[in-house]
């Protein structure tokens, strides 16, 4: 059962070729710390294309092109001209995204729901100074299990459910439900009242993140979102999550890179002891070992915590950045989460059990989708 992930040998050839320019870029304007041999290094024979376009599927391109300008390094002109039309589509996209979740959080506070907007344009504000640093097409809201029902008939007006989100899976198993938006000026909403996926162990203190949520400003709108602590923490989850379910995950990674990079002494001490206390001790390890696997990044404060994970490999460089590539060699998801269980049997068969009963929730909701009216009582309730 055990095993290290991303244990098979690197070389050249691998998907992780020619990707140090862009991790060195983004590492060296993340810390503050400017890259002397970075210029020299972009001179060489660069692959622009594949540069720009994984910093693209990672949705880090921004950040890419600003660490490019740090350093005074020009792009090629076509490349240029990609970075600037996705700079301004992300313009766009977040534009809608802040106008979405003011709109939704004061439906929900008008309601007396308690509620937090995480990821996005505010925590983007906190970590980059920048809200349209990443694109963001939903709005993430999170609100107590008690007041779920409640929240869902306060955005009634401005927004109804996804028909394929109306399923036990999406509701009992995801913890969240898509809701479509009634207006064209907004964008959809991601309704949860849990932070983590089946497959992954998932924080159970949801009412803790709510009572630690902050007020931040982003342009004209304030909402509230999670802690700074809170939010590094989540960013762990989201690593691991993209980890398991094969997707890119650098945008996380950079974020955490920015979030722990702005913790005080005392906020590290409480993001560990609420990781400690929720069981995610082994989530926080991992994903602190895939960043310094392909960002070189560590941080002496969490370094003790960051020991608890297996050893890292140049694949998860692969695994992170490029996972649609053919060349990735992929840990088997059955071992990571035994390394998310900290490799402790019972609590590895109940979360397998739960990954189980999800997957076989998710395919009978698909065999049965169609048959359940949008928005039935009985869905509702499920």
């Amino acid at each position: 059962m055990g095993g290290v992930i991303g244990n098979h040998p690197s070389d050249e050839s691998g998907p992780q070729e020619g990707l140090t320019p862009l991790t060195r870029a983004l590492r060296a304007t993340l810390c503050k710390q400017p890259d002397r041999d970075l210029p020299d290094l972009f001179q060489r024979d660069v692959d622009w294309e594949t540069l720009v376009e994984v910093a693209i599927k990672n949705r880090i391109a921004v950040l890419f092109a600003r660490a490019l300008r740090e350093h005074a390094i020009d792009p090629p002109a076509v490349w240029q001209a990609r970075l600037d039309r996705y700079r301004a589509e992300t313009f766009r996209n977040n534009a809608r995204n802040i106008a979405t979740a003011d709109a939704v959080s004061s439906a929900l506070r008008a309601a007396g729901v308690d509620v937090v907007v995480f990821k996005g344009p505010a925590q983007q504000q906190r970590l980059y100074n920048d809200p349209f640093t990443k694109p963001v097409g939903d709005v993430d809201v999170l609100v107590p299990i008690s007041q779920y029902e409640q929240a869902l008939g306060a955005l009634d007006k401005t927004h109804k459910l996804d028909p394929d989100c109306a399923s036990p899976w999406w509701r009992i198993f995801l913890g969240e439900q898509h809701l479509r938006t009634r207006d064209g000026r907004l964008t959809t909403v991601d309704l949860h009242y849990r932070l983590q996926q089946p497959g992954c162990p998932s924080p159970k203190n949801i009412e803790g993140f709510l009572q630690r949520r902050e007020v931040a400003t982003v342009g004209a709108v304030q909402l509230s979102i999670l802690s700074p602590p809170d939010a590094c923490l989540l960013t762990c989850l989201n690593v691991v999550k993209a980890l398991v379910h094969r997707e890119a995950c650098g945008r996380y990674l950079v974020d955490l890179i920015a979030g722990l990079h702005a913790l005080e002494d005392h906020q590290v001490a409480q993001m560990v002891g609420t990781a400690r206390s929720e069981g995610l001790i082994p989530t926080m390890a991992l994903s602190l070992r895939v960043l310094e696997a392909v960002f070189g990044f560590s941080d002496p404060r969490v370094q003790d915590v960051a020991k608890a994970a297996p050893a890292n490999s140049m694949d998860l460089v692969g695994m992170t950045l490029l996972p649609d590539d053919p060349r990735t060699v992929w840990t088997k998801r059955r071992d990571i989460l035994w390394m998310l269980c900290g490799q402790r049997p019972i609590v590895f068969i109940r979360e397998a059990a739960w990954a189980f009963a999800g997957e076989m929730c998710r395919q009978f909701s698909h065999l049965t989708r169609g048959r359940l009216p949008e928005g039935t009582a009985e869905v509702r309730r499920a």
